[in-house]
């Protein structure tokens, strides 16, 4: 759970309903790409659904949209890089089909997905729908 070390506060989400979480026992702090203060945590709901979930779980999925498409977008980075660098059977491995081509379909499909992303958030942010038919969800397929 992001920033769970230094949270005074938890959100317990499920299906499409909010609720105020309580921890059951420590957090267990985790390291992370980014270096914010992540923690594995064992949580229980406390009290009632609160008011507009859903909502507050469109604004989640969208933030979370973005952060994994900029996690993605610096994992490929590097990795372009490395090949650009990177000398085997005398040229440079972006030079050989088999690593360019699928470094090249990441790319593409990371602009789509936020492209895809920012339409939610405009579409949200404007009152126009919930964000939800353009928002990408969890466990999506292609």
């Amino acid at each position: 759970m992001p920033w769970a070390t230094v949270a005074d506060r938890f959100l317990f989400a499920e299906s499409w309903s909010v609720r105020l979480g309580q921890p059951t026992g420590a957090i267990e702090p985790v390291a992370s790409l980014g270096g914010e203060p992540w923690g594995r945590v064992r949580m229980e709901p406390i009290g009632e659904v609160l008011p507009l979930s859903d909502g507050g779980l469109t604004l989640h999925d969208l933030a979370l949209a973005a952060y994994l498409g900029a996690a993605a977008r610096a994992l490929v980075t590097a990795a372009a890089e490395h090949a650009r660098g990177r000398v085997q059977f005398g040229k440079p491995l972006g030079k050989f089909q088999a690593v360019a081509h699928p470094l090249a379909e990441c790319s593409m499909r990371l602009s789509a997905a936020a492209t895809l992303a920012r339409a939610a958030a405009f579409r949200f942010d404007r009152g126009t729908g919930s964000g939800a038919a353009t928002a990408p969800r969890r466990g999506s397929r292609q």
